[in-house]
């Protein structure tokens, strides 16, 4: 009848680095009765035999990524396995960078050493009195007119990036129906990604505190790693001063946006109010904090 015998003194060695712990425990599993070529298969599968992906019983979040099998010198029927538990560390990465927009305005800024731009901008107004001999049209002669000027401005705007080793579910995943502190699968990972993936923050965000709701938005992705234990998930945030977009009223006659449309008063204008400028959203929001990024 087989048997088991638990954390033997030799091969029982550990590690501690940057990444963690790294733990080696050996068992050896007696009373074979299978053929030599079977007995690393009945030993391994015998219940009492950890499994890889178990837990280290004392040490939080080291799980068994390797098992090695070997014969037990002078005994035919007893197979020694091997094990390597690794602790699973986040490996937190952040990278800071910007992106580049091409933003649309007619607007300038009064005051460029202004703390907030947004304060000061005033429409750009260009002037012309046409020539007294204005041959093309003689009834400008001597006509002053303004113009308004239409720019395509080229912008650098915030964007970071977090990457990190995860194995357990968050927040974040009860969305889609699934616990927290369970172990993290691609079906769990997906469903995250489907919840996340093209969705701008809610306000209160601890992560960008004195962020407005709706300025940054976010593209995600994993990867598992080998064990598929433990995946590595990328968290890209890109901000935009608003991710509604404008429509305005075109001209069918002229087939162009009319000159004056109406003034858009607030972000949170009621778009059930038929108006000929709108800023229409198109993302959903959600709440960040459910990923637990710090």
């Amino acid at each position: 009848m087989a048997f088991i015998v638990s954390d033997t003194i030799d091969g029982n060695t550990a590690s501690f680095g940057f990444n963690g712990w790294e733990f080696n425990r050996t068992f050896i599993v007696g009373g074979l009765i299978g053929p030599g070529f079977q007995m690393v298969i009945e030993a391994y599968a015998f219940p009492l035999a950890p499994k890889l992906n178990d837990g280290h019983p004392s040490v939080p979040d080291a799980y068994i990524v390797a098992v090695t099998h070997e014969s037990v010198p002078n005994t035919s029927n007893a197979i020694q396995l091997n094990y390597t538990y690794r602790q699973l560390v986040e490996n937190y990465q952040v990278s800071i960078g910007s992106h580049n927009v091409i933003g649309n305005t007619t607007k300038y800024l009064a005051d460029q050493d202004a703390v907030k731009p947004s304060d000061n901008r005033k429409p750009m107004l260009l002037e012309y009195t046409y020539p007294d001999n204005y041959a093309p049209d003689p009834s400008k002669a001597g006509v002053t007119e303004q113009q308004g000027v239409d720019l395509d401005v080229e912008l650098e705007l915030p964007q970071f990036t977090i990457s990190r080793t995860e194995w357990e579910t968050r927040p974040a995943d009860t969305l889609s129906g699934h616990p927290v502190g369970i172990q993290m699968t691609g079906r769990i990972a997906t469903d995250r990604c489907q919840k996340f993936n093209s969705a701008i923050n809610a306000a209160n965000w601890v992560l960008r505190p004195n962020a407005f709701a709706g300025v940054w938005k976010l593209k995600m992705n994993a990867v598992s790693a080998e064990t598929t234990l433990d995946w590595r998930f990328t968290y890209d945030f890109t901000y935009q001063r608003t991710w509604k977009f404008w429509a305005t009223y075109q001209d069918p006659q002229l087939d162009q946006p009319v000159p004056d449309p109406d003034p858009i008063q607030s972000f949170e204008d009621d778009l059930e109010l038929p108006k000929s400028q709108h800023l229409f959203p198109q993302y959903r929001t959600m709440d960040f904090n459910l990923l637990e990024l710090i």
